[in-house]
């Protein structure tokens, strides 16, 4: 009787272990940016910097990028890095930054991508 416990309570663990797991997967799915397609070519968005005040405001420039639901934007220690898919071809940049920058805001207007830092 007590093997048969044990095991029930093996097979629990087990069950609330893939439980986990499980959620933790669609979770980082659904934050992970989409891959371009086979046959898109990765390009390089052309980009231009300019002062606002205090702040600094990078304009990026993604042709064929319907929604800012195509881009993905990572904000690391020293860098930002951009990818987006566009109709024809996806995009990725990495923008070198200050560590002590920040991103103030963002928006998309189609075909611009822009991120004000402060």
């Amino acid at each position: 009787m007590l093997f048969l416990l044990r095991i029930a309570i093996f097979a629990l663990a087990l069950f609330l272990l893939w439980r986990i797991l499980r959620e933790y997967y669609d979770t980082l799915k659904e934050r992970l940016p989409r891959r371009a397609k086979k046959g898109k070519k990765v390009v390089e968005p052309r980009m231009e910097s300019f002062k606002k005040g205090e702040r600094v405001v990078m304009r990026i420039y993604l042709p064929g990028v319907a929604s800012e639901r195509d881009i993905s934007l990572r904000i690391l220690q020293e860098s930002i890095e951009v990818r987006a898919d566009g109709r024809q071809e996806s995009f990725f940049k990495i923008i070198p930054i200050n560590s002590k920058n920040r991103v103030h805001s963002k928006k998309f207007e189609p075909p611009v991508f822009e991120i004000e830092m402060e």
